[in-house]
């Protein structure tokens, strides 16, 4: 039996973006529009002694987050975030299986590393 074991770590900033070519009938997306970003990145790990931190892995993730992200204004999407937040962590030679990003916890993407 394979086994495939995973920690997670959570973040979030706060940033405004916008979407330029938002259809007619939400229309007010076409505006910078202020969200509170919710992060949840996935690593994976081989054994079960905590290879990876949570504490340090999650310092890292908002380091990152806080640095790059907070109070930007950007045309990007939660897609987009995502695979940015993902890409940096990749960059780390960290194991990085997937990124999800929610705007204010309700609604988001969730982009996934196949390792």
């Amino acid at each position: 039996m394979e086994v495939n074991k995973q920690i997670w770590v959570t973040g979030g900033f706060v940033a405004f973006h916008k979407w330029e070519d938002a259809p007619a009938n939400v229309s007010y997306l076409r505006n910078y529009h202020r969200h509170m970003f919710k992060v949840t990145a996935w690593f994976s790990v081989m054994d079960s002694n905590r290879e990876l931190e949570f504490h340090t892995v999650q310092a890292e993730l908002n380091s990152y987050l806080h640095t790059e992200w907070e109070k930007v204004h950007t045309t990007y999407s939660c897609e987009h975030i995502a695979d940015a937040i993902g890409t940096h962590f990749l960059d780390m030679d960290y194991t990085c299986t997937g990124v999800q990003v929610s705007e204010d916890g309700e609604n988001g993407a969730i982009v996934q590393y196949t390792v």
